[in-house]
Formats: C-alpha cells, sequence, structure tokens
C-alpha cells in the first residue's frame, strides 16, 4: 500500500468520516480502509 494513501485514510478516519465515506473519496476498496483503521486501533 501507498504511504501517501495510507496517511489520506488515516486523516479522513480522524476527521470522523465512516470507512465507505474514506473509500469513496480515495476511490479505493473498503478492506483497504479497514486495514488502515485496524493498524490505527492496535497502535493505540
Amino acid at each position: 500500500m501507498d504511504t501517501d494513501l495510507r496517511n489520506r485514510i488515516t486523516i479522513l478516519l480522524n476527521d470522523g468520516k465512516s470507512i465507505r465515506g474514506v473509500a469513496h473519496i480515495l476511490e479505493c476498496s473498503t478492506a483497504t480502509v479497514q486495514r488502515v483503521k485496524a493498524t490505527l486501533t492496535s497502535e493505540t
């Protein structure tokens, strides 16, 4: 996964966007967003 995409997903999730909303905005799969979200929750 591209680091830029990961950073953009992280920003949108932190802004309160939904998984489907982020996937739609960035034109990526919901699975990609879920993987990034899982790493965010496991880091805290």
